[in-house]
């Protein structure tokens, strides 16, 4: 049985804790961890941008944003290719998704919200 990254990842952080022998360090990297984890389960729901509905229902897109610093892009968006026939993702303040960076890569379904 193959280890997953949710046990290898701890592991690392503590065998380069007890490396750099700070508790700074150590508390960074399990922070890093929690993030790194977090974005491997939501890597999990997303979905190839082929498969997006196209009839106008509003979206999470996920894409490159162009930035080094910022290198993913998020935001919910729809399909409408009347308003915009050569970027037609657009956002819900009606801008291109493509403008602020590239198209969008991948795409999930939008939260439910419980009503109790």
């Amino acid at each position: 049985m193959s280890e997953t990254l949710g046990d290898r990842l701890p592991k690392a952080v503590e065998r380069i804790g007890r490396f750099l022998g700070s508790d700074l360090v150590q508390k960074v990297s399990r922070e890093f961890v929690h993030d790194v984890m977090a974005l491997h389960a939501c890597a999990a729901l997303l979905r190839p941008i082929e498969t997006a509905p196209k009839d106008g229902t509003y979206v999470l897109l996920f894409g490159p944003s162009g930035y080094f610093t910022t290198p993913l892009r998020c935001d919910v968006a729809r399909w409408d290719a009347e308003y915009r026939p050569r970027d037609p993702w657009v956002t819900y303040s009606n801008e291109c998704f493509a403008s602020s960076g590239q198209p969008p890569t991948h795409w999930m379904p939008l939260p439910t919200i419980s009503e109790e």
